[in-house]
């Protein structure tokens, strides 16, 4: 694990490929100066999954089946994405399945004070 300044490791790391890709650049952790709303960071893994569910897509059809270079560089991309997505889907599953234990109200962090 890297080390920041102080010798502090770093609270949290992107999945290796992420960053390089410009997709970690809307993700802040609370807190942080800068913080981008919520919705926007949801956005952003639903783009995410999207992209990851394209690939998907793409390399089912005959021809980029066929095209060994074209579908080694999209697994190469997917593989980068997959442990976001599932993060993401275990997070939308949670979420789902709390709601419905709760009646639809929305989670004690998100009601009004």
């Amino acid at each position: 694990m890297k080390r920041h300044k102080g010798g502090r490791p770093p609270l949290w790391e992107p999945p290796k490929g992420l960053h390089r890709r410009g997709l970690t650049a809307s993700l802040r952790l609370p807190g942080q100066a800068g913080q981008r709303g919520k919705n926007e960071l949801i956005d952003r893994l639903e783009a995410i999954a999207r992209r990851y569910h394209e690939i998907e897509q793409e390399m089912a059809r005959p021809e980029v089946a066929m095209d060994h270079e074209k579908v080694t560089r999209l697994a190469r991309e997917q593989r980068t994405l997959l442990e976001t997505v599932e993060t993401y889907d275990a997070y939308r599953r949670a979420r789902q399945e709390m709601e419905r234990h709760k009646g639809g109200r929305p989670p004690l962090w998100e009601t009004p004070q």
